[in-house]
């Protein structure tokens, strides 16, 4: 993965069409990374370079530079999934699942970058999974311990630090999605894979009403402007 999600960032906030060179990432060059942002700031690490990794860095969006933080206090594991909830005011990065040398994981941490700390939250009562999307306390599709792909969906509720099961995606099972947030204030996924076959379908998500509805494929070029809209 590299800094390939600094480059989306300022892609997507500087205009379509628009990149920027940053500095290079000073760790270790490794793929199946996770990230996440906390105001001007950009947070990379796990992923893998021949086996997991837990250590972390910080990208400052203001004056461009990196350093390193806290390690994650948990095996090296790679293919986990990150994400930040809708309040603006939490603060905090999450860090679920993903791939240690035992298999699949179901373990939650939580980042503090106030204080470059990490707490472990509740797992997830199902069954441990990587390759999963995340997004605002949503998680949904990965890999189970078998191999196969599920196209369940978990919320993560940070008030009370349980999970609830919600309406599964109707669509073929997959890993390696995507996920974006729209005016409507629905979880879009779309160019999921499952195993080596690509998939092109692209599916809503109603959060008030827990349903999920087939939506147009979005067209090609239009991967880079996301619209993020505070409801």
């Amino acid at each position: 993965m590299r800094v390939s999600c600094l480059a989306w960032l300022l892609c997507s906030v500087s205009g379509f069409g628009q990149w920027y060179q940053l500095p290079d990432f000073p760790g270790t060059a490794r793929d199946d990374a996770a990230a996440f942002a906390v105001g001007t700031d950009v947070f990379v690490g796990t992923g893998t370079v021949g086996w997991g990794l837990r250590n972390w860095y910080r990208f400052d969006g203001v004056t461009w530079q990196w350093s390193s933080m806290a390690s994650l206090p948990a095996s090296p594991r790679q293919y986990c999934s990150a994400f930040t909830l809708h309040d603006a005011y939490d603060g905090h990065g999450y860090l679920f699942g993903g791939l240690d040398t035992n298999g699949p994981l179901n373990r939650l941490w939580r980042c503090d970058p106030a204080t470059d700390s990490w707490a472990q939250m509740a797992s997830l009562p199902g069954e441990n999974r990587y390759a999963a999307v995340a997004h605002e306390g949503y998680v949904v599709t990965g890999l189970l311990q078998d191999g196969n792909a599920t196209n369940e969906l978990w919320r993560y509720e940070p008030s009370t630090d349980t999970w609830q099961q919600l309406a599964s995606i109707p669509g073929t099972p997959r890993h390696r999605a995507c996920a974006k947030p729209t005016c409507s204030a629905l979880a879009l996924l779309e160019a999921p894979i499952l195993h080596s076959t690509a998939l092109a379908d692209c599916w809503t998500y109603d959060k008030l009403n827990d349903t999920w509805t087939n939506c147009p494929t979005p067209r090609r070029g239009r991967w880079c402007h996301v619209r993020v809209c505070l409801l």
